[in-house]
């Protein structure tokens, strides 16, 4: 199975096929913090934590992440 995955200002998610969050990993609210995760990849330990997933960084996941932003915030 692929995991679509993506980051924003407050960390980094990875969705299933059918656009279900699968995992996720928030920042510090710190936005010099937030800022570098916009710049840096994705790292390597979030997508190793992703098990039974070919990890895959796409617009599917951009897609996502826009329209459920609120959902995500939720969560934390």
């Amino acid at each position: 199975m692929i995991a679509h995955v993506t980051k924003s200002a407050i960390g980094w998610f990875a969705f299933d096929d059918k656009g279900d969050l699968i995992f996720y990993q928030l920042i510090s609210p710190d936005p010099v913090e937030a800022l570098g995760v916009l710049t840096r990849p994705i790292p390597k330990s979030f997508l190793r934590s992703i098990k039974g997933y070919e990890s895959k960084e796409d617009d599917f996941a951009r897609e996502l992440i826009s329209t459920n932003l609120l959902f995500v915030l939720h969560l934390h």
